[in-house]
């Protein structure tokens, strides 16, 4: 048990790192001329506190806040992609859908906050989810 709870630290670890290091495409041109940007990209605990990794606790972590600070790019719809070299084993619940490689969205405001949820392999509805979008890429395929 502690060698698996060690093994999903680190996974998570690994992805919360790619995801800082994720490449954003945006999809929609501004109206005002003027020059979109995105500042910053960081995650939080539930508390607001900005996290890097996970501690010995991480088991107890059922969801984090992925942090985007934008200027110029309210009503922009944005994906970023996630490249995480375990893309199967770990990834989130955004919004009732799996994810592991990209998350689309858009921008409300200029500190846009997504709670994503850890996916957990014992949770019922998070293996169907996962399930329904592993069919659905591959029937896209």
């Amino acid at each position: 048990m502690n060698m698996y709870k060690s093994l999903l630290n680190s996974l998570i670890y690994i992805l919360l790192i790619s995801l800082f290091l994720a490449s954003c495409s945006v999809s929609k041109t501004l109206k005002n001329g003027g020059k979109s940007e995105i500042v910053e990209i960081f995650y939080t605990d539930k508390y607001g506190k900005k996290i890097t990794k996970y501690g010995d606790d991480s088991s107890t972590k059922k969801y984090v806040y992925l942090v985007i600070v934008t200027k110029n790019s309210i009503g922009r719809e944005v994906t970023m992609e996630i490249n995480s070299p375990y893309p199967d084993e770990i990834g989130f619940i955004y919004k009732r859908k799996y994810i592991n490689n990209k998350v689309s969205f858009k921008i409300r405001k200029n500190n846009q906050k997504l709670k994503l949820y850890i996916y957990n392999y014992k949770n019922k509805h998070h293996k169907h989810l996962k399930e329904k979008a592993e069919r659905n890429r591959k029937q896209v395929k």
